[in-house]
């Protein structure tokens, strides 16, 4: 396994975790299309560079690549006064390895985010 290629992949899933993370948690409409777009590209990258020895160093780095997309992604409803949604982002990846590289799975809104509850 290429140090580039790791890097690359590695690069790709918080990226993806963040937008699986807007998707589920957060109750704004309009950008939800522009995530799934960046969520696509994202993946197209993923799959180019990944390997079974890839897919493995994937497996067991998951938790640590979710711990910075949610950190990161935790600021950006707390900017726009949405902290419930920023409290509501899970500890735990709750995103397995398959559905980051499924080519058409997106999260289903939770029901906080349906409802555009705030705190």
């Amino acid at each position: 396994m290429g140090k580039s290629e790791r890097d690359a992949v590695r690069s790709q899933v918080p990226r993806i975790l963040a937008h699986f993370l807007k998707l589920a948690y957060s109750p704004a409409q309009d950008p939800r299309f522009s995530w799934m777009s960046s969520i696509v590209d994202a993946r197209a990258q993923l799959i180019d560079k990944l390997s079974l020895s890839l897919r493995h160093d994937l497996d067991e780095a998951l938790p640590r690549l979710y711990a910075a997309a949610r950190k990161q992604t935790g600021l950006g409803p707390q900017q726009y006064g949405e902290r419930g949604a920023a409290a509501s982002l899970p500890m735990e990846c709750p995103f397995i390895v398959d559905q980051i590289l499924g080519e058409d799975w997106y999260p289903e809104p939770s029901n906080r985010a349906q409802s555009g509850e705030a705190g």
